[in-house]
């Protein structure tokens, strides 16, 4: 037909709207016979199943977990047990080893203590030996040698366990020395250690006057123990000299009472008997 124009066929189109993400509408046509699919979007995926037992599984490692903690934990208080009891061990034996100690320690003592006193009573013997040699010797050369008044007493002291512990001062009756008017005792003092202190204590009676100071008033005073039933000689305790116009109280020495026990000084009614000698130059 003539005047009219021929067309080409082409496929209808649709035109599209597309909106990007600030808002801005673009078009576009679009075949009928649809979009060509993006290989990207439209591939296939496989999906992932979850094994059905997972859970079971989580639980049974937690377990297995729990099991193995908690038998390392009982190992462990096994382990501290054991140490406990070896530690415990160690100190019995560490306790025994010092008991031993301390035993053999105080038995040496004891024994030393024991040698001493013995060697303390021999030479005191010796002393007294050398002494009344030097005093025959003298009379020898003196024709007229100086008279030696010689005093003494005794004082039985009882209960000496509880004695000697009471930190308290005891003292025996008064023994009176008649030329000189001087009144005498012995005194003691205990300690809570079992030791004792003796001392000569004195002093003038009223009718000692101005007089008497010319006598002499020098003295020596000898402290001993006695064995009533004489199967023990006499222990000498200390000596003392002095004069009783220079004070009124004198140390003698010490007393102690395990020595004395072990000694058999000591009464079965847990007595000691005491002697005190006082020798005045006349």
């Amino acid at each position: 037909m003539e005047g009219s124009a021929r067309c080409k066929y082409s496929p209808s189109k649709t035109l599209i709207k597309i909106t990007d993400g600030k808002g801005q509408a673009t078009y576009d046509h679009v075949s009928q016979e649809g979009p060509e699919k993006d290989p990207h979007l439209y591939a296939e995926v496989t999906p992932m199943i979850l094994p059905t037992n997972d859970t079971e599984g989580r639980l049974e490692s937690i377990e297995k977990q729990h099991n193995r903690l908690l038998e390392d934990f009982n190992q462990f208080k096994t382990d501290i047990a054991s140490q406990i009891a070896s530690l415990k061990e160690i100190n019995t034996t560490l306790m025994t080893l010092v008991m031993d100690s301390s035993q053999k320690l105080q038995d040496s003592m004891d024994r030393l203590l024991l040698k001493f006193s013995e060697n303390s009573d021999h030479l005191g013997q010796q002393i007294l030996e050398v002494r009344r040699e030097i005093v025959t010797a003298a009379r020898k050369q003196h024709p007229n040698p100086t008279q030696v008044l010689v005093h003494s007493f005794e004082w039985e002291v009882t209960n000496v366990d509880h004695f000697s512990k009471s930190q308290k001062e005891f003292s025996s009756h008064c023994y009176l020395i008649p030329h000189l008017d001087y009144k005498t005792h012995g005194s003691v003092v205990g300690h809570k250690d079992g030791r004792m202190r003796l001392k000569l204590v004195g002093e003038f009676g009223h009718s000692f006057s101005r007089n008497s100071l010319q006598r002499n008033t020098k003295f020596e005073c000898t402290a001993h123990v006695l064995d009533k039933s004489e199967k023990l000689q006499e222990l000498i305790v200390g000596r003392a000299v002095g004069d009783f116009n220079g004070g009124n109280e004198w140390y003698l020495g010490e007393l102690s009472t395990s020595d004395l026990k072990k000694r058999g000084y000591v009464t079965k009614g847990g007595n000691i008997s005491l002697k005190f000698t006082i020798e005045i130059s006349g």
